[in-house]
């Protein structure tokens, strides 16, 4: 029974889809039939839910009353290339949380008539990208770093189809302790490949070894991917600077001190002249 006024939201969710990863999402489309006992009920509003919040587009049909046939026609929202105004992954879609928000309006202020939703149907139209592979150069085989210097790494994008040269952008990571400068890169290249370079600068020696790993973000024309590659941090080799300092002799204890001209190798050494 619908009272005067506009209704509170019937939510439609957990639709249970499976968008291949890095799909384009190329629009939606909402069907629903619905019915009132009288002419007095129209759409107050219908809108997409992404994230569990209700999208600000509206597609409500404002301009008829909903059918009073039980077996009225449904009536369709949206469309195949109708993005309702925003973007979408294939991982929105997917989300539990992803649906329909409807409402309706009583435009009369007697009668209470009652209001049925038989379904609301929800159409999505994708177009599966290309895939790709994201390949790292840090230097052959195991690359080899000596702490307190930098290694370069390049990350190579390939497509595996289609006529354009892979776009967009490239996140670096690593499970050890460093920076990449600069993170993300931009790829480019022409052909089936694209790449990009950064500088890796680890923090600490660790157990020798840190992953990096290249992530591809993916762009509007092919899916994303990423690469690995290990790299081997060794320590570097200190070495003393020794400062003569002549001393006077005085019958006291004398202290000088000798600087490790390697951080964090050799800290400091003192020697002691006594009489």
């Amino acid at each position: 029974v619908l009272e005067s006024g506009t209704t509170d939201y019937l939510f439609a969710s957990s639709y249970g889809f499976n968008i291949p990863s890095g799909a384009r999402i190329d629009g939606i489309e909402v069907s629903s039939s619905r019915r009132a006992a009288k002419n007095i009920v129209r759409d107050d509003r219908v809108s997409l839910v992404k994230g569990g919040i209700i999208l600000a587009t509206n597609k409500a049909y404002k301009a008829g009353l909903w059918p009073t046939n039980v077996y009225a026609e449904s009536r369709t929202y949206g469309g195949a290339a109708d993005l309702w105004e925003t973007n979408w992954t294939a991982e929105e879609v997917n989300a539990p949380d992803f649906g329909v928000a409807l409402s309706a309006i009583n435009e009369s202020e007697y009668d209470t008539p009652l209001v049925a939703v038989d379904f609301i149907q929800v159409t999505v139209f994708y177009t599966p990208l290309p895939a790709t592979t994201t390949t790292i150069d840090c230097g052959s085989g195991t690359a080899v770093i000596v702490y307190n210097s930098s290694l370069t790494c390049i990350a190579t994008v390939t497509r595996s189809a289609g006529d354009s040269t892979p776009g967009g952008s490239v996140s670096w990571t690593t499970d050890g302790n460093g920076t990449f400068s600069i993170s993300p890169c931009t790829l480019a290249g022409s052909g089936a490949s694209a790449t990009c370079t950064v500088t890796y600068t680890p923090d600490e020696v660790g157990d020798g070894l840190h992953r990096i790993t290249a992530t591809y973000a993916g762009d509007a024309n092919y899916a994303e991917s990423s690469g690995s590659q290990d790299v081997t941090v060794e320590k570097a080799t200190p070495t003393l600077a020794l400062t003569n300092s002549p001393v006077t002799y005085t019958g006291e204890q004398q202290a000088a001190a000798v600087v490790n001209s390697v951080p964090g190798e050799v800290s400091n050494i003192q020697y002691t002249d006594e009489a």
